[in-house]
C-alpha cells in the first residue's frame, strides 16, 4: 500500500492506482469545505480513504473486516473515519460515491461523537430514520437529480407513498433526498446544519425540524 496525504484526507492505494488516487485526493479536498459548511460540522481528525481497483479487490480485502462492534440494540461502526471505495470504470461515479461517504463519515462523528464512549452512549439514544441520513448523503452527492424527480412524480401520480419508515432503502433514500432538496430550496442551506445540531441535542428528528422550520 502507498498513500497520498492532503490537509484533511489520507488516500491509500496500491500499484496502478496513482492517477486515480491523485484525482480523488483533489476531489475530496474540493468537496470538504462544501460538505462541512452545509452540515455545520468539521471532523476532529483526518479521514482515511482506501481505494481499490475493482469491487472484487475490495471484497477480497481484509481491511475493515472487524469494524463492527455489537451492542444492545444494534451495531455501531467504530471506524467512522475510514472510507473504502472501488473504481468501477467511471471517475464521475467514483466522485459521487466519495461525496456521499465523506458526508456519512462526518455526520456519524457529528451525531455520535469522536470517541468510543461517546459513540456507544449516543448510539443507544439516537436512531436516525433511513430517509433522514441516507437521503442527506444522496442530496449532498447529487443535489436535485432526474432519478429523484421521476421517483417522486411517479409516486405521487400512482399514490405509492407510505410511511417513510416502511419504505425500501432505495425509496426511502429518494424520498429523503427530495425532502432535503426542498428544505434547502425553501429555507436555505444553513437550515440543514441547524436541523442536524438540534437533532443531536434533542434526540428527535421531528422536534428538530419543527423547531428549525416552524
Amino acid at each position: 500500500w502507498y498513500y497520498q496525504r492532503t490537509k484533511n484526507f489520507d488516500v491509500y492505494f496500491y500499484k496502478g492506482g496513482n492517477a486515480q488516487a491523485r484525482h480523488i485526493s483533489l476531489h475530496c479536498e474540493k468537496e470538504f469545505p462544501r460538505i462541512t459548511s452545509i452540515l455545520g460540522y468539521a471532523p476532529e481528525s483526518k479521514t482515511e480513504v482506501v481505494l481499490f481497483h475493482s469491487i472484487a479487490d475490495m471484497q477480497e480485502s481484509n481491511v475493515g473486516l472487524n469494524q463492527e462492534l455489537s451492542y444492545i440494540g444494534g451495531e455501531a461502526n467504530i471506524f467512522r473515519n475510514k472510507i473504502m471505495v472501488a473504481y468501477r470504470g467511471s471517475l464521475t461515479d467514483l466522485e459521487k460515491e466519495l461525496t456521499a461517504k465523506i458526508s456519512e463519515a462526518i455526520l456519524n462523528e457529528m451525531m455520535y461523537g469522536g470517541n468510543l464512549q461517546e459513540m456507544l452512549q449516543n448510539a443507544l439514544l439516537l436512531n436516525l430514520p433511513t430517509w433522514f441520513d441516507k437521503g442527506l448523503y444522496a442530496y449532498l452527492a447529487y443535489g436535485w437529480s432526474s432519478e429523484m424527480d421521476d421517483f417522486i412524480k411517479n409516486s405521487v401520480i400512482n399514490k405509492r407513498f407510505r410511511k417513510a419508515s416502511n419504505m425500501s432503502l432505495k425509496d426511502a433514500t429518494f424520498t429523503g433526498q427530495s425532502i432535503w432538496n426542498y428544505i434547502v430550496q425553501k429555507y436555505g442551506s444553513a437550515s440543514v446544519g441547524n436541523i442536524l445540531n438540534l437533532t443531536r441535542l434533542t434526540r428527535s428528528v421531528e422536534s428538530a425540524i419543527s423547531a428549525t422550520l416552524g
